[in-house]
């Protein structure tokens, strides 16, 4: 009523976001009025709705106030979308859905470790990221004991040529997809090289020439392995410790072939574990935090939909390729564009 006397109009506009003072009140003393929507409010008209019956703690309500004040703070968040919640880039995508969901699987991990195990692999190159949060941990939880940790260098190119011992371990790495010829698969998985290579047979299939080379091949694999165990020296693990090998998404072949090369058994920890029907990866001790299931028979959205968190948590160096005499890593040249590096 003072605003009306002191200020004289045609007619007069109330903006504000609270249904009583902002626009109840304002109606009743002849003034007409637009409500700006809270995160809160616009949750109830997007297609998020119901949300906010789910949290059940305070980290869980927390996480969602933090994806309202990112994605639904703004009146005008739903005008260009029909009502549908855009989540506006990759850093808003991590901080919304991937961060929550991987702390959530650190605070996992650590519990499952502490107390029986002494130390952890993070693996390259996916265990970067996690790294660096358990740094920051046993920085802010000195009192908890928490196990040691190191970033550890693996691959599957790396891991593969180094565990072969016998032929059937041969048969299982030929029998693995490969994007190539016979001839390739030789020199790119089994490091062989060109004047190694014999002819192949016009009848001759894959696992049958490959074999033909099985003497060279578990040759190339022992010095590998001397070269894959002069850098796990250098790393200073003792030969007794209990050893926690982590992997992000994967059905085990690192933690199958690492069991092999160092002679010790690994327990696995994974953010989703797929099983194989291999005798010796579905004798692999190893937990998930999502699930685990066979291959071709996935359970949840996430296991098919778990890439765009991949690609934004794994290392900046290429994929390891293997180590030179001196135990030192040697990369393959790096296949992502600056673009996706810049993303990561």
């Amino acid at each position: 009523d003072i605003f009306r006397q002191q200020v004289v109009g045609m007619s007069y506009l109330h903006i504000g976001d609270n249904t009583d003072a902002d626009v109840t009140c304002a109606r009743m003393h002849g003034l007409d009025t637009l409500q700006i929507y809270s995160a809160v409010d616009m949750l109830e008209i997007s297609s998020m709705r119901g949300l906010d019956e789910l949290p059940v703690n305070l980290t869980e309500r927390t996480m969602l106030g933090m994806l309202l004040a990112t994605v639904l703070n703004s009146p005008f968040a739903l005008q260009a979308s029909l009502g549908k919640p855009s989540v506006a880039g990759g850093y808003a995508f991590d901080y919304c859905f991937a961060a929550p969901l991987l702390t959530a699987f650190m605070f996992w991990l650590i519990a499952e470790c502490s107390g029986r195990y002494d130390r952890i692999l993070w693996s390259a190159r996916d265990g970067y990221v996690f790294d660096r949060m358990y740094v920051l941990l046993r920085q802010r939880f000195p009192q908890e004991k928490l196990p040691e940790a190191m970033y550890f260098y693996t691959s599957r190119m790396a891991a593969i040529p180094a565990a072969l011992q016998t032929q059937d371990d041969i048969r299982y790495a030929a029998g693995i997809g490969f994007a190539g010829t016979a001839e390739d698969m030789l020199r790119q998985r089994f490091f062989l090289h060109d004047e190694e290579i014999l002819p192949r047979g016009e009848s001759e299939s894959v696992t049958e020439y490959v074999l033909r080379h099985e003497t060279i091949i578990l040759q190339r694999g022992a010095e590998l392995r001397s070269n894959y165990l002069r850098y796990v020296s250098s790393l200073g693990i003792g030969s007794q410790e209990r050893l926690a090998f982590f992997d992000f998404v994967s059905s085990g072949t690192c933690q199958m072939c690492l069991q092999d090369i160092l002679g010790c058994p690994l327990q696995g920890f994974y953010f989703i574990h797929f099983v194989e029907d291999y005798v010796k990866k579905q004798q692999l001790s190893a937990a998930a935090f999502i699930e685990s299931g066979f291959l071709y028979a996935l359970k949840s959205y996430l296991s098919t939909n778990y890439l765009p968190i991949e690609s934004s948590i794994v290392s900046g160096q290429p994929t390891l390729q293997g180590f030179s005499t001196e135990g030192k890593p040697i990369y393959i040249a790096e296949k992502r564009k600056e673009s996706e590096l810049q993303y990561v």
